[in-house]
């Protein structure tokens, strides 16, 4: 980053630039072991799970044998740049003080996770040295672990339990075939392009009321916004059975390069007012539109799509929703403080919030390739509000001996009630 200042006829100027860039790149890799054939008594007894009578001994090493090895890689590129320019004066009169200023920003994430799902390492001809009574005892950890170690498991399970060796493992499995398919860019590609220009004024005032002092900021911020969400939407392909004449839609199928933009305008006014009652009474009161972006995730254009018989649409699938608006929030709030001395105050507070386009997930019917699905993605929520009171107080213990000075207590309750 960089940052240049320059005073000029009472003018104060600044202009600051940043630019960040951040790059993952992460691997899971999960290995499946199984057994068969293993007879087990369940005692279900409320939240608890009780099993016993355990056919095979868990921990013998000639009963257990490979079942699967999943792995994904994921790659992100995150980069996020930007430009600010601020000028600000004090000045005379009831306007103290006036700043304005300008900024740009642009924010950019490329993502893609590779999935390796190889069933094929329980086939015993092809892998014969991990079918199940086949496997080499160094593969095993030893001693091996309680089952009932596992803090989330309710109930009590065979103990100990076999146990493998993580470095061993890896050795003995075939490396995962993380080569890029036509479902990892449908379903976990994301390549979103973030640009968003503001520019806002705001103005310190003082004055007074009732002859008492009044004081607070006016200000307003114009903010507009672009996203292009890049990435490849899938066009199911109709399969007929040559034997029975049925119709099933396979996905992805084929892939179509797609793209999807969407900006917005908003204006964000704000006032903040402050009233000095007395040297121990203040009351405050704000009112402001403010504006909340998604989750840069949930922007994505990708897609996770299911398939079936013809006849059983509207398929299912999730997806992101690149077209969400953001969260808009005009809020009021008023406050009373009162200072009895030094160090202790107790403050009450009235606030209401009417917010529009809150991000929830939820069902929306989509076409897709001349198909019905129905796609669980986020969504904007119709408008909501909140209100409620706020009540605090603190007292710093200022007046104790030795070590115990500077000690305080701070306490808050919030009760809220809301439509959403």
């Amino acid at each position: 980053g960089a940052n240049l200042k320059k005073s000029f006829d009472h003018w104060n100027l600044e202009l600051d630039g940043y630019m960040s860039q951040t790059e993952v790149d992460f691997q899971l890799m999960r290995p499946l072991f199984r057994t068969l054939g293993v007879g087990v008594d369940f005692d279900f007894n409320g939240n608890d799970i009780a099993f016993s009578n355990f056919s095979k001994d868990l921990t013998d090493q000639g009963i257990w044998g490979a079942h699967q090895f999943f792995a994904f890689d994921r790659q992100i590129e995150d980069q996020s740049r930007g430009i600010s320019f601020d000028m600000d004066r004090d000045l005379d009169g009831v306007f103290t003080g006036i700043k304005l200023g300008a900024q740009y920003s642009e924010r950019s994430m490329e993502r893609l996770e590779v999935r390796s799902v190889d069933n094929s390492v329980r086939n015993g001809g092809l892998y014969p040295e991990l079918a199940i009574g086949s496997l080499d005892p160094a593969l095993f950890a030893v001693p091996y672990v309680d089952f009932n170690l596992w803090s989330d498991t309710a109930g009590t399970f065979p103990a100990p339990f076999a146990v493998f060796n993580r470095s061993a493992v890896f050795d003995a499995l075939p490396p995962p075939d993380f080569t890029v398919a036509n479902d990892d860019l449908l379903s976990r590609y994301v390549d979103n392009v973030e640009e968003t220009w503001a520019v806002y004024l705001r103005a310190n005032f003082e004055s007074a009321f009732a002859g008492k002092p009044l004081y607070g900021v006016l200000g307003a911020r114009v903010i507009n916004t672009e996203l292009t969400a890049s990435g490849y939407t899938g066009v199911p392909v109709p399969v007929t059975d040559p034997d029975t004449g049925a119709v099933t839609i396979e996905v992805p199928g084929t892939l179509a390069p797609a793209r999807e933009k969407n900006d917005y305008t908003e204006v964000l006014p704000s006032l903040n007012v402050n009233l000095d009652l007395s040297d121990k009474w203040v009351a405050r009161a704000g009112i402001a539109r403010t504006l909340a972006r998604p989750d840069f995730l949930d922007l994505r254009l990708a897609q996770n799509l299911n398939g079936g018989d013809i006849d059983s649409q509207p398929f299912t699938g999730s997806a992101g929703n690149p077209t969400l608006d953001p969260i808009i929030s005009d809020q009021i709030d008023v406050s009373l403080e009162w200072y009895p001395r030094e160090g202790t105050a107790l403050t009450g507070a009235l606030y209401y919030k009417s917010v529009d386009g809150f991000v929830v997930t939820d069902v929306r019917a989509v076409e897709i390739g001349g198909y019905a699905y129905d796609l669980s993605s986020p969504i904007n929520a119709e408008e909501g509000e909140f209100y409620g009171v706020e009540l605090s107080f603190r007292h710093d213990f200022d007046y104790l001996p030795g070590f115990l000075d500077g000690l305080g207590i701070w306490l808050t309750a919030t009760f809220n009630e809301t439509t959403i």
